[in-house]
């Protein structure tokens, strides 16, 4: 909707002084008008209030919806991938579309080169709930897996590797400056001498277990790194809460202030992953899009995808050492 209108009608009374607006030659105004005082009207868009209406309709192109790929295999565990599809950006979302959106048709299978383990829809008491399950192939160290998918008569594949691990070294624990109840976490790692390495942390807060909620392994807003400043040297890792897609909105607006930082008393897991240079592309641009989707400033960021030839997403291995901890005094920074 285009509004228009309210223009101003200025008057200006000149009394034989200098006009205030000096673009203006007051004795040019003055042999024009021939006398010492005068009524200098300017009109500045037109002699009346005016005001005017006008609808705009814009047509948005038809985009055809893509699919959209979650897959992961790490180290010890069963390979789980998480089909849906795209949606406009100014579709409505309720709780029968969003439903709509995931895919539970699909052929997807998992192979390591000897073996084919054909996942299957499964319903499991994780997060995401709703995902394709493998049952044959667990992820193994130094190995490549190819993802291949079959849904609605074309196919989309992706590699991806489990490298070898990096196990977290200690895990401290530092208040927020001013505060003695809020901190972050702090881990160390050893960083391999001579070689070009891609890393993505997570944490798991068993007080969603408590709450009785599906366990979700949350990440930061900045979870991944390459070793381009630590190369061979010791890494130490900061680290804050990320948020659990499983609680209700309500509870961060109440949590605001708080809703990122650990406590005392808090029982965590710290996951610490190696991953290779297409996992870490994707999360890595992930990341910037959702840095920088508020800021009007920022250089635009395209989603680079490993799931190929056109979907979005990604299939990520995850080489992952895991640590317990609980915040107590034993591990506070002083």
């Amino acid at each position: 909707m285009v509004k228009g209108g309210n223009f101003i009608l200025l008057i200006l009374l000149i009394e034989n002084k200098y006009f205030v607006n000096q673009k203006f030659d007051y004795m040019h105004v003055m042999k024009l008008l021939n006398g010492s005082k005068f009524l200098f009207v300017v009109w500045i868009g037109a002699l009346f209030v005016l005001s005017c209406e006008k609808s705009i309709e814009v047509q948005l192109d038809e985009i055809e919806p893509k699919l959209v790929v979650e897959g992961v295999i790490e180290n010890g565990e069963y390979p789980y991938v998480v089909l849906s599809k795209s949606t406009p950006y100014f579709t409505a979302v309720d709780s029968s579309s969003f439903s709509k959106m995931f895919i539970s048709n699909a052929l997807v299978t998992v192979s390591d080169g000897q073996m084919i383990d054909t996942l299957e829809f499964d319903t499991v008491m994780f997060y995401p709930p709703l995902r394709f399950q493998g049952k044959k192939i667990k992820g193994q160290l130094n190995t490549t897996y190819t993802l291949r998918i079959e849904y609605e008569n074309k196919v989309y594949t992706s590699v991806t590797q489990i490298l070898d691990t990096l196990n977290i070294d200690s895990v401290r624990y530092k208040y927020v400056p001013g505060s003695d109840s809020l901190g972050y976490l702090w881990f160390y790692t050893q960083d391999p001498v001579n070689q070009t390495n891609y890393y993505k942390a997570f944490t798991l807060d068993m007080s969603f277990v408590e709450e009785q909620m599906l366990p979700v392994w949350v990440h930061p807003q900045f979870s991944v790194t390459d070793d381009s400043y630590f190369n061979g040297k010791q890494a130490v890792w900061n680290m804050y809460n990320g948020k659990n897609p499983m609680r209700p909105t309500q509870y961060y607006e109440d949590h605001k202030d708080d809703w990122w930082a650990f406590k005392m008393g808090d029982k965590i897991f710290v996951k610490h992953c190696v991953i290779d240079y297409q996992t870490f592309r994707f999360w890595n641009t992930t990341e910037q899009v959702m840095v920088n989707s508020d800021n009007p400033f920022a250089a635009p960021t395209t989603v680079q995808t490993n799931v190929f030839p056109d979907a979005l997403g990604s299939w990520c291995g995850y080489a992952s050492s895991v640590r317990y901890v609980e915040i107590s005094s034993d591990i506070l920074m002083k």
